[in-house]
């Protein structure tokens, strides 16, 4: 994660201290791919890129199969399976993976493949609703959670604290919410309560601004080269 209570100074090498999210999406993704789904060989350029973890929409095909799919009307016979994906992982111990939950028909079958593969601590899903969130943990117990904050009504300090106290009995490892819609109300309430705070869709490099100002511990952008340079010419706000 970011250090936050030291200044960056122009130019330091601060890959290993900062974790940027590449997101692997239909538009405006990480790979430059405009509208269809991701191909295998989409997703091996994501892992070979630097940052250290990957973001991936994950559904299933007929049930059960996980796949790389933005839904289960997506998923298909063609769409790149998980497992492929978990094989590719062996070759690259330092990087991670986010999973984002589209359904949640076999989450069993994805928490198999996780031990399968030996990757505890190295995969991470991401859902988009507290009811999920209780569905997931009982049946992926290898695999650290996120729960999306992006249709919670957080107008306060109270909304916030609310919304991470509603979530705490389920072990979640963080909270994922779009950058425009974050305050830094939701994130001193997620990290007072130690859980890790992801800001999503950094896609201008306003974005990345205010995630950087609001020191946030995870940055997803479709444009990491241009976060990176900002973080190297940052002179101490994000310090403060």
């Amino acid at each position: 994660m970011c250090d936050t209570k030291r200044q960056f100074a122009p130019g330091e090498q601060i890959e290993q201290n900062t974790r940027i999210v590449f997101p692997l999406e239909d538009k405006g993704n990480f790979i430059r791919r405009i509208g269809g789904p991701a191909t295998f060989l989409d997703t091996k350029a994501a892992l070979n890129g630097s940052g250290d973890i990957v973001a991936l929409d994950v559904a299933f095909y007929s049930g059960d199969e996980p796949v790389l799919a933005r839904s289960y009307s997506k998923a298909g016979p063609d769409s790149v399976k998980l497992e492929r994906v978990f094989a590719e992982m062996k070759a690259r111990p330092g990087k991670r993976l986010m999973l984002r939950l589209r359904e949640v028909s076999n989450l069993g079958g994805i928490n198999e493949l996780v031990e399968k593969y030996s990757l505890q601590g190295r995969v991470f899903c991401c859902v988009m609703s507290v009811s999920q969130a209780a569905f997931v943990s009982k049946r992926c117990p290898l695999i650290p959670m996120y729960v999306d904050a992006g249709k919670q009504k957080l107008q306060n300090t109270q909304d916030c604290i609310a919304f991470i106290e509603e979530i705490m009995p389920y072990g979640p490892a963080g909270v994922t919410c779009a950058v425009s819609s974050i305050t830094s109300q939701l994130v001193e309430a997620a990290q007072g309560y130690g859980l890790k705070i992801s800001a999503t869709q950094a896609d201008s490099q306003a974005d990345m601004y205010k995630a950087l100002l609001l020191k946030v511990d995870d940055i997803a952008t479709p444009q990491p080269d241009t976060l990176l340079a900002l973080i190297h010419d940052w002179t101490g706000l994000y310090a403060q």
